[in-house]
């Protein structure tokens, strides 16, 4: 049988009880390398139990009892100061925390306040694909509108009227039914 490393290490020590300290003395007899172990720990064993002894008493034992003792009655002995309190301070402080975080929060208002928003710029950006057409926009405030002036378009005959809303003729797409023709058509809806 081969011992484990816990059964190894109290066989070491010879610290098993005899019925496994039997059991690994005879796996151990033909492994000299273990006995060597055996006998190095025993021989270390040994020189520690000369050289130290098994218990030391302490120097002058009653030296240290009595140094405690006289240092317990020393500290019960003196009445410790007690800590005056600084009433006006304190009532200083507790009177101007609340105006302090009062005028905190009136300066807050007033930053947030004067902060000028920046509303966004609503331009036109104006497009002419033809060149020589230069393009000018006016907004009036009495009719709330924007005036487009095309300068460099030919001018617009006065009888042409302007309809409210032009799209394409769905119909016109497919061309209108007897003409034959299929250009889309244009139709003016009006509400």
């Amino acid at each position: 049988m081969n011992p484990d490393k816990q059964s190894l290490l109290l066989w070491l020590e010879d610290e098993l009880d005899s019925a496994e300290q039997v059991s690994v003395d005879a796996w151990a007899s033909g492994q000299s390398n273990w006995l060597a172990k055996r006998e190095s720990a025993r021989a270390w064993k040994q020189a520690l139990r000369d050289v130290v002894p098994a218990s030391i008493e302490p120097p002058y034992p009653e030296f240290f009892q009595a140094k405690l003792e006289r240092a317990l009655r020393v500290q019960s002995s003196v009445p410790r100061p007690v800590a005056e309190s600084q009433r006006s301070a304190v009532w200083w402080t507790k009177a101007w925390m609340p105006a302090s975080v009062a005028a905190a929060l009136v300066a807050g208002f007033f930053a947030s306040e004067m902060r000028q928003e920046t509303k966004p710029v609503q331009s036109l950006v104006i497009y002419t694909p033809e060149e020589g057409v230069k393009a000018e926009f006016f907004e009036t405030s009495p009719a709330e509108g924007t005036v487009i002036v095309l300068n460099g378009v030919a001018a617009i005959p006065d009888d042409f009227e302007v309809p409210d809303t032009a799209s394409l003729d769905p119909a016109g797409a497919q061309g209108v039914p007897g003409d034959g023709s299929a250009a889309p058509t244009a139709s003016v809806l009006t509400p």
